[in-house]
């Protein structure tokens, strides 16, 4: 197990190594608490824990895709992506 690392999800310090990245070059962690997958580190900003969670606050703060966009440095896709998932998980509440 590595104690060093945090779920970034469910915050326990069950981690296992899984593998690597589509490229080879950085370690992929499992927890087997929550069994979600992640890396230690991101390249892409869009891919980062919690960014979904910040692209909706600036949305409900009224803020326009082009501004998130400047702020978050995320591609305007990634932003409608993340309100449509939003939308879709508030339609099954």
């Amino acid at each position: 197990m590595n104690s060093r690392l945090i779920c970034p999800y469910c915050n326990t310090f069950n981690i296992k190594p899984y593998g690597f990245d589509r490229h080879k070059i950085k370690r992929r962690y499992r927890c087997t608490c929550c069994m979600k997958t992640f890396q230690n580190c991101y390249d892409a900003v869009g891919s980062k824990p919690g960014i979904e969670l910040e692209i909706m606050k600036l949305i409900n703060d009224g803020k326009t895709y082009l501004i998130i966009s400047s702020i978050l440095g995320v591609s305007s896709k990634k932003i409608a992506r993340a309100v449509r998932n939003n939308r879709a998980l508030k339609d099954k509440d």
